[in-house]
Formats: structure tokens, C-alpha cells, sequence
């Protein structure tokens, strides 16, 4: 007997296709080398939204499809310092910029967002430059004047039909249930991309020096944890995981200081039999 599934409704489609593009733009940022993640992909939809005065009552409005991309440490320590740093796509303005700062009302954190324009759905490579403009000077990034390309609610198909692109053909389908969701996809290319970028790192200088970095042996396990964490937190076994039990296992090994460091490599031995399996069977989606 075949399962039944519910049909998507046109919020769902919407979300679904705006989540593969969110996705498809912090792929294209983690390429680049920044920590970033997808927070959430909202198709349109009725919210209920608190009242400005006391006395009043709560009233169900419209809220139209948004995407909110979060930035790591690094990024916020060199942006905005203790700060909040969100890049949000809206679907009458496309992306912009906005700083999270508690000492100030909402109002006055929206008036300095800075609003990339370049259309409503532009491509990765082009909210990368965006990103890079960011990190160099915000206030030189963008522009504060909000562009509008279409108004709230119109003709979301049109809008679909420019995301729908970014989601990759096994993804296709008009079932919920039967759908892979855009989140399954972003972890997996995030896993591929970083993947290669350790791997890299691992094997590009084979005969690289050692280095001595003063650490207290219980820094040395934090660290070892945060790291099992990551495998234990993982959706699903990937090359990630693999190298770093191999780190681990070394790091361990190093920390007991029974024998020379370069006794314990299993990590390198393994980046280099993952780049040449990759090599022969590159990394796909």
C-alpha cells in the first residue's frame, strides 16, 4: 500500500525553495572561509503580533517570507564586538545586513542596517562580495535606503519560481513528507566544504615544522570534549567525523607524553588516504 502525503501548501513551497537558497548562500560564505549558519527559512504566513500600548490587544497580521543567517565569533569580533550580526534575506528587499545592539531600540538597529541591493534573489557569489565589503568597512558596505522590489505578498509564484533553481534536483518533489528538507542538505555540503578545507590544510605541506603551544593539560581536554561533542551532535557520520576521533586519538596519545610526537599521526595518515579517495571519487552532494 502506497503512504498518503499531504500536499505542500504555497507558504510551504515557498519556504522549502527560500531555505535551498539560504542554504546555497552560506555554503557559498563557509567556501570563503567565515562561519556561518542557517537560523530559519519562513515562507508567508499570519503572525500575531503584541500591541505598542498596554491596554491594547494582540492582532493577527501578515508577515511575509524572511531567512536569517547567523554569523560566528569571529566574524562578530571583528564586525561588531559583543554584538549580535545577522544577514536576513526579506521578500520585497532582498538581504541586508543588521547588528543585534541591546543598548539600542529595534527602530534605531533597523535605521543603520545596511541593505545590499543588487536584486531580490542575487547570486551566492554576489552576497559573498557583499560579506567581504562588510568585514573591510560596514559603513562603506551597502547602503542604508531600503530598495523595494515588489510589495508584500505579490505574486509570491513569480518569487518561487527564481528560488526554485537552488534546490538540487534529488530534492525536487511536491510532497512534504517525501521531501529531503534544505536543513539535510545544508549539512551535508557543509560537512563536504569544510571536509575539503581540512583535508587541504592537512596535506598541503607535508613537511611542514612543529610548533609548541603553551596549553594547560585541562585546556588540552576541554578541547578534546568540544570535539567529541561534534561527533555526538552530528546528523550523520561524515569525513569530519572520522578525522577527528584521528586528532583526537593523537592528541591523546601526545598529552600521555609516553612517546615522540610524531609516534601518533593518524590524522595526517588519514587527511592523506581521504584526499587521494577523493581524488579518485570527488565529494558529491
Amino acid at each position: 500500500m502506497r503512504a498518503w502525503h499531504k500536499p505542500e501548501t504555497e507558504a510551504e513551497t515557498f519556504a522549502r525553495c527560500l531555505g535551498h537558497y539560504a542554504a546555497a548562500v552560506a555554503e557559498a560564505l563557509i567556501a570563503d572561509g567565515l562561519s556561518v549558519r542557517v537560523g530559519s527559512a519562513s515562507g508567508p504566513r499570519m503572525v500575531w503580533e503584541d500591541p505598542k500600548d498596554d491596554d491594547g490587544s494582540a492582532v493577527e497580521v501578515f508577515q511575509d517570507a524572511t531567512a536569517h543567517l547567523y554569523f560566528g565569533r569571529e566574524f562578530r569580533q571583528r564586525v561588531a564586538p559583543g554584538k549580535g550580526c545577522e544577514l536576513i534575506w526579506t521578500a520585497d528587499s532582498g538581504w541586508y545586513f543588521f547588528i543585534d545592539d541591546a543598548s539600542l531600540k529595534y527602530e534605531e538597529s533597523m535605521a543603520a542596517a545596511r541593505w545590499m541591493g543588487a536584486g531580490l534573489v542575487p547570486e551566492p557569489e554576489r552576497v559573498v562580495q557583499f560579506v567581504s565589503a562588510l568585514l573591510l568597512d560596514v559603513s562603506a558596505s551597502g547602503s542604508t535606503e531600503r530598495p523595494y522590489y515588489r510589495k508584500a505578498g505579490e505574486n509570491p509564484e513569480a518569487v518561487v519560481s527564481r528560488l526554485a533553481p537552488y534546490v538540487p534536483e534529488r530534492f525536487l518533489g511536491q510532497l512534504v513528507s517525501g521531501n529531503m528538507p534544505w536543513e539535510y542538505r545544508h549539512d551535508w555540503r557543509r560537512n563536504t566544504i569544510v571536509s575539503r578545507q581540512v583535508i587541504s590544510v592537512m596535506t598541503d605541506k607535508p613537511d611542514e615544522s612543529w610548533v609548541n603551544v603553551p596549553m594547560r593539560a585541562s585546556e588540552v581536554e576541554a578541547l578534546l570534549r568540544l570535539t567529541q561533542l561534534m561527533e555526538m551532535t552530528s546528523p550523520h557520520p561524515s569525513t569530519l567525523t572520522s578525522l577527528s576521533q584521528d586528532l583526537v586519538g593523537d592528541l591523546r596519545c601526545r598529552l600521555a607524553g609516553r612517546e615522540e610526537p610524531g609516534e601518533h599521526q593518524r590524522g595526517l595518515l588519514e587527511a592523506v588516504r581521504l584526499k587521494e579517495h577523493f581524488e579518485k571519487y570527488p565529494l558529491t552532494d
